[in-house]
């Protein structure tokens, strides 16, 4: 056999009887060691401690024997508020030299804690969590001692909430270790660390927030003097290195902190990241490109009730920004800033403050400054003036209602504000619009070489003789906007305000058309009424159109609000007449839009009226067949989807009319009493007034009685129709007008029907059925109620007869004196059928 394997035998029978020791070892000290280590835990905490398991090994830490626990939960002091454990780990191993096992002394040299969670909390009263050590140490025993070399976290969740002085951080610690001679007077002390920041709130400002960290830190320790002193180390937060020194020292309020934090030429992107988040959502829309020079200092006590104090310095003397999906660069940035969590022990709240900015966009140079007090209830104030590429501006800031803009801006503007205080808004100064043109998003109409002037006042805005375009329509404004600032800058703000509305030409039709529904050659439109809009509008408009509807010199007032826009007093001519008219569009529904008005129109020319009002949409009239001027009073309701289709079955109108000079044409009940008179000529019925009302309900129209006196024939007409031409009529006419076959063929079966020279012979009858073939009858109902009146009448002319000729009847209220002279009974013609 070769020296060489009798070596790997040595070796191998060396490295097995060293396992077969320590597992004879394992099995007769695991017992003993098991309860000096819990012994002396129990002696020196005053809370229990809950454990699943506990293993003993010389093997699975060598060259340290490991006593592994296994389910750990230490409680620590319990408070009802958070019943949360002080420390809970899946896994603690405590390690100690394998030598010790076979001494009378077990020193403490390593400690592991590896997925679990740690919850550090004091409370408002200053009572913590973490007070679980004895005060007195006298049943500790001398067997068993601390001698920490090294400490190593994995996986651990780390919480410190501190509800007495605001404070809140955690982290879930990937890996950690700290090394140095713990038990000694005096160490260094040289630590690793990587983590993920959750949250680090001071107040209720978020300073760090879901960002990776890793510490490299180098300490001397004086357990002595209680002092730490930290070299030069480094600290990376996501990717800015940022170098630390200074001191920390123990007292008995609490810690004495120095730190000094700088980086120099650090990222802008990367030094912006360490504000709030609530400050930097947009941050990663922009690339960046300079260096900027940052200084901080931490310096004071932390104690329950102190924090320290913080400044922070930094500033750019040439930086850039572009937005990442533009080709637009803001350059040549310049700034000097600051910011302090305390701005003086009498106004202790946080600062920031961006002063001497200067930039150029687009060659047009800007400047301005920032200062922001109390980042928790930031109160803002700042001045901005240059002039302003709106295309250019648009690239890195446009509303969420504007698809495009462009022109120029040329503002000076001061400004203070503070969110959720509307009155804290003030402002001055001016801005002046040229050649501005937007789209507003989903709207077809483009606004165009608007020019006017904004003066800025408080809260407010005047606007001075804004003028534009869009779409064949023009705009003149004046007046002013209330709440302007607070409507931009804060959630469900009202804007208000009054203005002056002029215009020669406004086209309802494009500026309503809707982008978002039909195909590229359909007209759609969709109505939606901002709710946050409080407006007065006096209007004075030359000509206003919506599809076939035209009006001239459009006067009055318009209020927008809350969804809803309400007219007073509103006037105009169209139609060859005039309109007087109030009401309101209610906008509120999600689905629909309700449309109410009352109107007074006077002589307007009822066949322009059915034809731009597209018939009403129905079929029953159109404007072939009828021609006239209309006086009317009109209460109108109805029902509209929001792209303005209406529905009819939710149409209700009262209307008293007069009709003057009155024509209809071929229409269709006229044409079928005709076909069924069989000689009257009813194509073309002239008639001087008419006067009715009529009410429509559920797609259905109501006429009382009216006199219809024309040029064909005097008649009474009362009845219904419903908008998909179902007739109910009931017709009364003086036979006497009527000539032709049909009459002749009565007088045949009748014999003749003479005219009492009054012409109060009547035929009444129905028409029933679709207007296409409607079924048209004698009204035997009516005739029965004729019959019967003129018989009651006829009485009395009897009793009044008798009681002037003989005086009977005295007693009878019936009897009348002096009762006119009799007539003749008119006779009732009745038909079954259309024969």
């Amino acid at each position: 056999m070769s020296r060489l394997k009798k070596g790997l035998l040595i070796v191998a029978g060396s490295f097995l009887l060293l396992i077969g020791l320590a597992w004879v070892a394992a099995m007769l000290y695991e017992k003993e060691i098991k309860q000096l280590v819990v012994d002396s835990i129990n002696k020196n905490l005053n809370t229990p401690v809950q454990v699943k398991e506990i293993e003993f090994s010389f093997i699975r830490r060598f060259p340290y024997a490991t006593l592994e626990f296994t389910d750990v939960v230490i409680n620590g002091n319990q408070f009802v508020e958070t019943n949360k454990p002080l420390l809970s780990a899946r896994r603690i191993n405590l390690n100690f030299r394998i030598w010790d096992v076979f001494g009378n002394h077990v020193s403490l040299k390593k400690i592991e804690i590896s997925n679990g969670t740690a919850f550090i909390y004091i409370n408002k009263k200053g009572e913590e969590n973490f007070d679980i050590w004895k005060k007195n140490n006298q049943g500790a025993g001398q067997s068993f001692t601390v001698s920490l070399e090294n400490v190593l976290l994995k996986e651990l969740q780390l919480q410190y909430l501190n509800l007495l002085s605001d404070q809140d951080y955690a982290a879930l610690i990937s890996n950690s270790t700290m090394e140095g001679n713990f038990t000694n007077d005096e160490f260094d002390l040289h630590a690793a660390s990587s983590m993920m920041v959750d949250h680090f709130l001071v107040g209720k400002v978020n300073y760090m927030n879901d960002r990776e960290a890793s510490l490299q830190l180098s300490l001397h320790v004086n357990t002595v003097q209680h002092s730490y002193t930290i070299n030069k180390s480094s600290l990376q937060v996501g990717k800015l290195d940022l170098v630390t020194t200074g001191t920390i020292t123990e007292q008995k309020d609490g810690n004495k902190i120095l730190l000094t934090i700088q980086s120099e030429r650090a990222g802008l992107k990367e030094l912006l990241s360490l504000l709030p988040k609530e400050y930097t959502k947009k941050i990663n829309q922009f690339t960046f490109n300079g260096k900027i020079n940052f200084k901080a200092t931490v310096n004071g006590l932390i104690a329950k009730l102190k924090s320290p104090l913080i400044k922070a310095e930094f500033s750019s003397d040439n930086t850039s920004l572009k937005p990442i999906d533009s080709d637009f660069i803001l350059k040549q940035i310049r700034f000097k800033g600051f910011y302090t969590n305390r701005k003086s022990d009498s106004n202790p709240i946080s600062y920031l403050s961006i002063s001497q900015v200067s930039a150029t966009l687009e060659n047009q140079p800007l400047s301005g400054n920032i200062s922001v007090n109390n980042l928790a209830n930031p109160m803002v104030n700042g001045n901005i003036a240059g002039t302003i590429n709106l295309k250019t501006l648009s690239a890195f800031y446009k509303p969420d209602t504007i698809a495009s803009m462009s022109g120029n801006a040329k503002i000076n503007l001061q400004f203070e504000g503070q969110p959720g205080n509307a009155a804290a808004y003030t402002s001055s100064g001016t801005m002046n619009m040229q050649h501005v043109s937007f789209t507003i998003k989903e709207k077809a109409a483009v606004f165009e070489e608007f020019n006017g002037l904004f003066a800025f006042d408080g809260n407010r805005f005047k606007i001075n003789n804004l003028t534009g375009h869009a779409a064949g329509s023009d705009f003149k404004i004046n007046g002013s906007i209330d709440n302007f600032f607070s409507f931009f800058f804060q959630k469900n703000q009202v804007l208000t305000g009054r203005a002056e509305l002029s215009s020669r030409n406004i086209d309802l039709d494009e500026l309503l058309d809707d982008k978002r529904q039909g195909f590229s050659n359909d007209t759609s439109y969709f109505l939606n009424i901002n709710e946050h809009f409080n407006v007065m509008l006096d209007v004075n408009i030359g000509i206003i159109s919506f599809r076939k509807f035209q009006a001239w010199n459009l006067k009055g007032k318009l209020a927008v609000h809350n969804k809803m826009i309400a007219a007073d007093n509103l006037t105009f001519k169209s139609m060859n007449g005039l309109f007087e008219l109030a009401g309101t569009i209610d906008a509120r529904s999600s689905k629909n839009v309700l449309i109410n008005c009352n109107t007074t129109v006077t002589k307007i020319d009822i066949n322009q009226l059915f034809s731009e009002m597209g018939n009403f949409g129905q079929n029953i009239i159109k404007d072939k067949n009828v021609y006239g001027l209309l006086t009317a009073d009109v209460k109108f309701s109805s029902v509209w989807s929001k792209t303005l289709h209406c529905d009819m079955d939710k149409i209700e109108a009262t209307s008293n009319f007069i009709i003057e000079k009155g024509e209809l044409i071929n229409f269709e009940p006229m044409m079928a009493l005709a076909r069924y008179l069989k000689g009257a000529d009813l194509q073309d019925i002239k008639f001087a007034t008419l006067k009715n009302s009529i009410y429509i309900k559920q797609q259905k129209i109501f006429f009382p009685s009216m006199e219809i006196k024309s040029t064909a024939l005097e008649m009474t007409a009362s009845g219904t129709h419903t908008f998909d031409n179902i007739v109910d009529y009931r017709i009364q006419f003086l036979l006497s007008q009527i000539m032709g076959r049909k009459v002749k063929q009565m007088n045949t079966e009748f014999g003749t029907i003479e005219d009492d020279g009054l012409s109060r012979t009547k035929l009444f009858l129905t028409v029933k059925g679709p207007m296409s073939s409607p079924k048209i009858n004698v009204d035997h109902h009516r005739m029965e109620e004729k019959i019967v009146t003129d018989i009651n009448k006829e009485k009395k002319q009897f009793r009044n007869i008798l009681n002037k000729e003989f005086g009977w009847f005295k007693k009878d209220s019936s009897a009348v004196k002096n009762a006119p002279k009799k007539k003749k009974e008119e006779l009732q013609i009745e038909r079954g059928d259309n024969e």
